[in-house]
């Protein structure tokens, strides 16, 4: 079995098992949290963990309950002056490499140039490195040391209405239309539709909503053009990836995810569809990568506009 595909099943295995423990109708999973400390971080980079990486460390800090959402290699901890402890244990991860193909036979493939003439053009072969990372809650304790763990911040929820979220609404450029009583993404028309602001407990709520409803506006083909589910199988991969969507961005921007109407419905589709298909799992949150990625974009845009969300 690959790297790859040993992570993808143990990633799998761990949410099952989470999934079977859970009480369907109040079961909050690992990513509902607008928590912005617990978002995975390399120590050594500052650069944030991404896809089955960051959902592999949100379950590991979960079952341990480590808060710092700081993680690095073994030798990484060691450059910045701190050691692990003896016994610990590490969290799997898997980058993606590139190989240049180097055989006469395969060196180039055909390109075309401005005027249509082919050109060759270096073709990869990609591949996956497996590699070892540590919570910073797992060093030896160290009070002198120049690196500390970051001291976390609670998470305050969203009680008034973000002048910060809403602007990032408005540059999206999706369509919302508020009324009715249920929150849903209209793919035919690419029109979100939304009850009411004033119709939620709190505005981290709606925002919550809303962000899960434009994780899936972005299966659109002028956005991330991801395939329009069939089949109930289909239904719980797009809501896996709209999930961890939900997520990423909601602790970029402060909001706690919230599960939506008929996750409880979701949860024995996905435990089935991970068993069979472990891939899936670490797939979806690649899905919801490249969405949160496309979605980030509009954060610190600098366009502005009117939100029209309060009606």
């Amino acid at each position: 079995m690959s790297h790859h595909a040993e992570t993808c099943r143990r990633t799998a295995e761990h949410l099952i098992t989470l999934i079977g423990n859970a009480d369907p109708d109040t079961w909050r999973a690992p990513w509902h949290t607008n928590d912005q400390s617990l978002r995975p971080v390399n120590a050594s980079t500052g650069r944030p963990y991404q896809a089955g990486n960051w959902l592999a460390l949100i379950l590991a800090a979960h079952d341990n309950a480590w808060t710092s959402g700081t993680w690095a290699t073994y030798r990484q901890w060691q450059r910045l002056g701190r050691q692990v402890a003896k016994g610990q244990t590490g969290t799997r991860c898997v980058a993606v490499t590139t190989t240049p193909i180097t055989s006469d036979h395969d060196r180039t493939e055909p390109a075309q140039d401005g005027q249509g003439r082919q050109q060759p053009r270096p073709r990869v072969r990609r591949g996956f490195k497996r590699f070892t990372v540590f919570a910073g809650e797992q060093l030896v304790p160290e009070p002198d040391a120049t690196w500390q763990l970051p001291t976390p911040e609670a998470a305050d929820p969203i009680g008034q209405r973000s002048a910060t979220i809403d602007a990032w609404i408005a540059r999206t450029g999706a369509t919302i239309r508020h009324g009715g009583t249920r929150a849903s993404y209209h793919r035919g028309h690419d029109v979100i539709s939304t009850p009411p602001a004033g119709s939620f407990v709190s505005w981290g709520d709606y925002y919550a909503t809303i962000g899960h409803e434009l994780a899936h506006w972005t299966q659109h083909p002028d956005r991330c053009d991801r395939p329009w589910p069939t089949t109930i199988a289909d239904y719980a991969r797009e809501e896996l990836v709209a999930e961890f969507t939900a997520a990423m961005l909601g602790q970029i921007l402060g909001y706690t995810p919230q599960p939506q109407s008929g996750h409880e419905h979701y949860l024995a589709h996905w435990a089935a569809l991970l068993a069979d298909e472990p891939e899936a799992l670490t797939r979806a949150a690649s899905h919801a990568q490249a969405a949160a990625d496309y979605l980030a974009r509009f954060i610190n845009a600098s366009t502005e506009a009117d939100p029209q969300i309060a009606s």
